[in-house]
């Protein structure tokens, strides 16, 4: 996950949905609304924002394709 070029840091996701996902560990510090570039593994560039009322809580900017919410639910 980054928030510009100069700051990358790893996070552990879970619950990904079409819409957004969960990450295990609040996102280091972000305030909520923050918004931020994600990779999942291999697919990414996604642009994302942290959720106004959970920051646990990552919410795509757009939809992402059910093919890859469907290959991280097989993976859990």
């Amino acid at each position: 996950m980054s928030i510009d070029d100069s700051s990358m840091f790893a996070v552990e996701i879970c619950d990904v949905s079409l819409t957004r996902c969960r990450i295990l560990q609040a996102a280091a510090g972000l305030a909520k609304g923050s918004h931020l570039t994600l990779w999942i593994g291999a697919i990414g560039p996604l642009s994302a924002t942290v959720a106004a009322d959970d920051e646990h809580t990552l919410c795509f900017n757009g939809t992402i394709h059910p093919a890859i919410v469907e290959h991280f639910q097989q993976m859990v």
